[in-house]
């Protein structure tokens, strides 16, 4: 189960339909290629799918989770119910990114403020950019939390990368946050 880090490269999806999609991991030595081997490590795709509420204005609005809203749960394998009335809101990131310290990762700011959340429960992240630029980053995924409770730290796996870079081929970061929203 630790081996899961040494995967990344989930960031794009692809021959999506109504019911289904596929994704592809590009692992970080050839080692990893079978899929037995991430069979037999319990390799995991966690996921989520968002269908079109109805508007929250009128008639039932106040119902929440399933009619209205999305359930929201407290987290760290808990499936205690934190709010039947949770929110989704989603954007994108300018293309301001820096160097990360390490000299192998650049990182992006996700900043929620105009989801106007109490506080973020679960956040999304998906990596674009130009065709075929993207495919020399990894880990899209890895987030991190800040001072600020609206704000986020993404980071992208890119040793041949400079943040300049991801500027030019105009790199951002799609988003889902989850929470529920201030009274």
């Amino acid at each position: 189960d630790g081996c899961s880090a040494l995967a990344g490269g989930v960031n794009s999806i692809y021959s999506a339909t109504a019911t289904g999609f596929r994704v592809y991991v590009k692992p970080a030595s050839t080692y990893w290629t079978q899929a037995a081997k991430a069979k037999a490590n319990n390799w995991r795709l966690n996921w989520c799918g968002v269908k079109v509420m109805p508007p929250s204005s009128g008639a039932g609005a106040e119902a929440g989770y399933p009619c209205t809203a999305p359930r929201l749960l407290e987290g760290d394998g808990s499936q205690t119910v934190y709010s039947n009335n949770g929110a989704i809101c989603c954007g994108s990131t300018d293309t301001n990114w820096q160097d990360g310290k390490d000299g192998g990762s650049i990182f992006n700011i996700i900043d929620t403020s105009m989801c106007n959340f109490k506080d973020t429960k679960a956040l999304i992240t998906n990596a674009q950019g130009k065709l075929g630029s993207i495919s020399k980053a990894a880990g899209e995924s890895s987030w991190a939390t800040t001072s600020d409770p609206n704000k986020f730290r993404v980071w992208l796996y890119a040793p041949d990368v400079k943040f300049y870079d991801a500027k030019a081929a105009n790199w951002k970061v799609q988003w889902c946050a989850m929470g529920k929203l201030k009274e």
